[in-house]
């Protein structure tokens, strides 16, 4: 005997199931409106009071746009003073606000060889094309390291790539 390839004859099968169908009115609409306004009220409520009774304290911003500065005008390098009129609470942060600064273009994204980035070193000629378009020093534009000592711009940049040239020091 050969099975029928026909679904089932039941509302299942058929998709004619019975669903909830509200039927809205004006009152039926507001209830369920100011019900959920006080359910949310409630906890927003709770987590404004919690939000407020933290131990941490308030912030303070101290905002020195020190491109505008006299003794910083058309110097690499300046000292300035910033003036704090009230005590602040340990840690301190400082943080740079930068304008202009695209950071998100592919090509800069993908400028960096993952191997040196995990701790191994890269000689010249095996210098990936990841790194493109800085593979030396003289490609970074840094003849000095970190510690003051000179590079020879032959030297392989080490991290390379685009994201090790465009470290910001606040001095271009």
């Amino acid at each position: 005997m050969e099975e029928s390839k026909r679904p089932k004859g039941d509302s299942l099968s058929q998709q004619k199931m019975r669903a909830f169908q509200p039927i809205h009115t004006l009152q039926s609409t507001l209830l369920t409106f100011i019900a959920a306004s006080l359910v949310f009220l409630f906890f927003g409520s709770i987590f404004c009071l919690q939000a407020t009774r933290t131990p941490y304290p308030v912030s303070t911003e101290i905002v020195v746009s020190y491109d505008r500065l006299p003794q910083c005008a058309g110097h690499l390098q300046c000292e300035f003073t910033v003036s704090v009129e009230k005590a602040i609470l340990p840690p301190v942060y400082v943080y740079y606000e930068l304008g202009n600064f695209y950071q998100n273009h592919r090509q800069y994204v993908k400028s960096r060889d993952n191997k040196q980035l995990f701790g191994v070193e890269v000689e010249m000629n095996n210098a990936t094309s990841a790194c493109s378009p800085v593979f030396t020093m003289g490609d970074v534009g840094r003849n000095v390291s970190v510690g003051g000592f000179q590079l020879a711009p032959e030297t392989p940049a080490n991290p390379c790539g685009l994201v090790a040239k465009s470290i910001f020091n606040g001095s271009s």
